[in-house]
């Protein structure tokens, strides 16, 4: 199994900066007030998704090693206690 990247080296991070940039700035500079309402709304959704999508990334890696050692453990190829 891979190890998660840190957070500034992967896409995902990268492509929500730029959503969560271009959404604030089209909030700021927009006319119409709906246009302004679209980029708040799309950079706040973009940084939101980017921190649930981390999350799931970390929660789900730790939990599948900690299951992996378990199993060594039980069965006597790896000590459970460090």
């Amino acid at each position: 199994m891979s190890e998660t990247r840190p957070g500034l080296k992967t896409t995902e991070f990268w492509l929500a900066l730029a959503v969560t940039l271009l959404g604030a700035v089209a909030g700021i500079y927009a006319e119409a007030q709906w246009a302004q309402v679209a980029g708040i709304v799309a950079a706040a959704l973009a940084s939101a998704g980017y921190g649930f999508q981390r999350a799931s990334v970390k929660r789900t890696e730790s939990g599948v090693a900690a299951a992996l050692e378990e199993r060594l453990a039980a069965r006597g190829i790896v000590k459970g206690d460090r």
